[in-house]
């Protein structure tokens, strides 16, 4: 009998590597990613994202989430709260 050529036997495939990391929001903004506030908290292979926190997340995945309702576009302004 003969074995089945696949493409991982072939050399084709997802390329090796480990996956990029998600920075907090910082001062450099990718066009890719879009700016989150996670609703609730989630495992991902980039690590946990907690309830409450503010990520760049790539935007494939934001608007997935965004509709599934684990999170939510983040549209606030970095900078101090202002006082009265």
């Amino acid at each position: 009998m003969r074995k089945k050529n696949t493409k991982a036997q072939a050399g084709g495939g997802a390329p090796s590597g480990p996956p990029p990391i998600l920075s907090a929001v910082g001062p450099t903004i990718d066009a890719a990613t879009m700016r989150v506030r996670m609703l609730k908290s989630a495992v991902t292979p980039y690590g946990v994202l907690n309830a409450g926190t503010v990520h760049n997340i790539p935007t494939k995945f934001a608007c997935g989430w965004i509709a599934a309702g684990i999170a939510e576009q983040d549209k606030s302004l970095d900078g101090p709260q202002e006082t009265k």
